[in-house]
């Protein structure tokens, strides 16, 4: 409640409590809610916050050692480019202190952009980010680097790599082997470093499809990763792979679901309960590690995904889901379907739904004892 209208391109959820949440959007920078969205309040960062396109989740993220700091990554205005830059706020997004990131010399003239952060799961201060570096507003050609930090992002050096990457979009961390990392990239297909960052190659066995859309790496089983591609054609094309050797090989998953997929998340207590957010077909969930899949009817069927984020304490898993939800995201679709304002507000399938959804549910396995009194 409190934000229906509004479409977050990224969230993240407290490591410390599930229903502390905060979502980026484009027109009212970062909103928070202690409720599990309940009710939210504004930061007063929406002047400090670019708005643009939506991005990747992994954009905004907790500090895995300490859970109080937050990440976003954005461009900061400069002059005459822009550069990519990291905003850090330890004190629940009221504040933000920007780092800006070096920019090489061969990306001098280009604006720079951070589209993906990740803090290392273990190892204090480590964290990377995922940088594009593009002519003004044509992503058509973009550029990329890897850049990493040792002092929770307070400076930064980019990463060289043996060939040119295009834009970093996704970093996925292995379960059990941390220091082995996954990063997808919007035109130079799948990459991987075995040494927490320092060196990176491309997956020869990725099968084809340049741009990553999907990548997640299972949160509790090593060598288990998840990816999908677009534009390359191939079978990685709207398709969901599946991995459990580490990217060495590669099997579909969904082929009887031929969805666009946007986003991808495994339930964090659950080794076999996976969902999909589509770009134009509301959500699916799969109970079997994808071999078959059910579609959410709750959600709107024909809602954009934008975002899936996801938190647990002791008792309780929540879910949530960023989302379009409506019958017309924009002016043009609602002209093309012969829609007019006055059909889309008021029903369940409305624009005026669009916004964060929860699902809240019992721990995996967990039991409930009541006494029982005999007489």
């Amino acid at each position: 409640q409190g934000i229906a209208g509004v479409v977050p391109h990224a969230m993240a959820v407290s490591p410390q409590d599930p229903y502390e949440i905060y979502v980026s959007t484009a027109s009212s920078g970062i909103l928070t809610s202690n409720n599990g969205g309940q009710s939210w309040q504004e930061t007063g960062t929406a002047r400090y916050i670019t708005p643009g396109w939506p991005k990747e989740e992994g954009v905004l993220a907790f500090d895995h050692v300490t859970p109080t700091r937050l990440y976003l990554g954005d461009r900061c205005p400069n002059s005459p480019y822009d550069v990519p830059c990291v905003r850090i706020s330890e004190d629940g997004a009221q504040s933000w202190n920007d780092i800006s990131l070096p920019v090489p010399a061969e990306f001098g003239e280009l604006d720079g952009e951070t589209y993906a952060v990740a803090p290392h799961p273990n190892r204090p201060g480590h964290v990377l980010a995922g940088v594009s570096f593009h002519p003004g507003f044509d992503n058509a050609e973009t550029k990329g680097t890897i850049y990493a930090s040792e002092d929770y992002g307070n400076t930064w050096v980019p990463v060289t790599t043996t060939q040119p990457i295009s834009a970093v979009t996704h970093f996925a961390h292995d379960a059990l082997d941390a220091d082995t990392i996954y990063a997808g990239t919007s035109g130079t297909g799948l990459w991987k470093s075995s040494d927490g960052g320092a060196n990176w190659q491309p997956m020869a066995s990725w099968p084809g499809c340049s741009q990553i859309i999907v990548l997640a790496a299972h949160p509790h089983r090593s060598g288990w990763l998840y990816a999908q591609g677009k534009w390359e054609g191939g079978i990685c094309e709207s398709r969901l792979l599946f991995s459990s050797d580490g990217g060495e090989t590669w099997q579909v998953l969904q082929d009887d679901v031929d969805l666009d997929l946007r986003k991808f998340l495994v339930m964090p207590d659950n080794t076999s309960t996976l969902y999909v957010g589509s770009s134009g077909s509301g959500m699916y969930r799969s109970r079997d590690n994808g071999q078959t899949w059910e579609h959410i009817a709750s959600l709107p069927g024909d809602a954009i995904v934008y975002a899936l984020a996801a938190g647990m304490d002791e008792e309780r898993v929540v879910l949530y889901v960023a989302s379009s939800a409506g019958l017309a995201t924009s002016a043009a679709q609602a002209d093309n379907a012969g829609i007019v304002a006055a059909e889309i507000i008021p029903g369940v399938d409305s624009v005026m739904n669009a916004g964060v959804y929860r699902l809240s549910t019992r721990r995996l396995n967990q039991r409930t004892y009541l006494p029982l009194v005999l007489r």
